[in-house]
């Protein structure tokens, strides 16, 4: 073989995207169960991975309503902490009260540095939708410009007593784009400009540590083409959504692991379950 039929031979390698179809097929069921989800309730662990190396805990109840409605009770590390938001009451802002003395409900603004401290994500993004849109977009620029990504079927487990299979989705080998900033803006602001989620701006970037971060005019960022160098959903065989999900980062640490229990698809949740007003809350 010449070194030109080589080279095309690489180059063909290197640009294919390669989906396993059976990993390709359990993504799809899982993002189409998701699609005809209206509500969602579950206990969810979560361990976040903050941009001083710290790692975070948390043990929530969680209740969903879509096309936004959250409830979340904290279990550990701060019990009796509740927090709701429902984007049609309350003047859009977050309701909250932190279950220990002074309790004190207050509100706050969703992106404000009370709501999203010590958190990789604000209260919308709970739940799948923020996670599943991710997917969609990785899967979309993998298929459009493959650089080496990868979906690779994991096989079948038993996950906490339930049947289940593993998806894995690796990133390509695209280098993160340099993103400058072009007048004084909100980490948020400039995330969405980026295409980018915010904290994995912040995580890359040594220069911003916070969600609430504000990007000087003239600063050049760092913005990963992946959400994580590797995303992999252990789906429940039952339900097709994700018992356990895991990102790891660019440095091969665990950016951050979700891990979802006693899961109800669809049950009947209504205003109340979305209200400080709910005699079963401690507002």
């Amino acid at each position: 073989m010449t070194n030109l039929a080589v080279l095309s031979a690489l180059v063909v390698f290197i640009s294919s995207f390669d989906a396993d179809p059976q990993a390709d097929a359990l993504v799809k069921q899982m993002l189409s169960t998701w699609s005809q989800v209206s509500t969602l309730a579950f206990r969810m662990e979560k361990t976040e991975r903050m941009c001083d190396g710290e790692v975070t805990f948390e043990e929530v109840n969680v209740k969903l309503r879509n096309p936004g409605d959250v409830y979340l009770g904290n279990i550990k590390p701060k019990p009796g902490q509740e927090a709701i938001y429902a984007p049609s009451r309350n003047k859009g802002e977050l309701v909250a009260h932190q279950g220990s003395f002074p309790d004190v409900t207050v509100n706050l603004s969703i992106y404000g540095a009370l709501a999203t401290k010590g958190q990789h994500h604000i209260i919308t993004h709970s739940g799948f939708a923020y996670l599943f849109d991710l997917v969609r977009t990785s899967l979309s620029r993998a298929r459009k410009n493959p650089n080496g990504e990868r979906l690779e079927f994991g096989g079948t487990l038993d996950f906490h007593g339930r049947p289940a299979k593993s998806v894995i989705l690796h990133a390509g080998n695209n280098a993160p784009a340099q993103v400058t900033a072009k007048e004084d803006e909100s980490l948020f602001r400039f995330a969405s400009k980026a295409g980018a989620d915010p904290f994995v701006i912040a995580y890359y970037n040594e220069d911003l540590d916070a969600l609430t971060d504000t990007v000087d005019a003239g600063d050049t960022l760092s913005v990963p083409a992946y959400y994580g160098k590797k995303i992999e959903f252990i789906v429940d065989v039952a339900t097709n959504l994700p018992l356990r999900t895991t990102i790891w980062g660019f440095d091969d640490h665990i950016y951050e692991r979700f891990e979802y229990f006693d899961m109800k698809v669809n049950p009947p949740l209504t205003d109340l379950d979305f209200d400080r007003e709910n005699p079963a809350y401690n507002f």
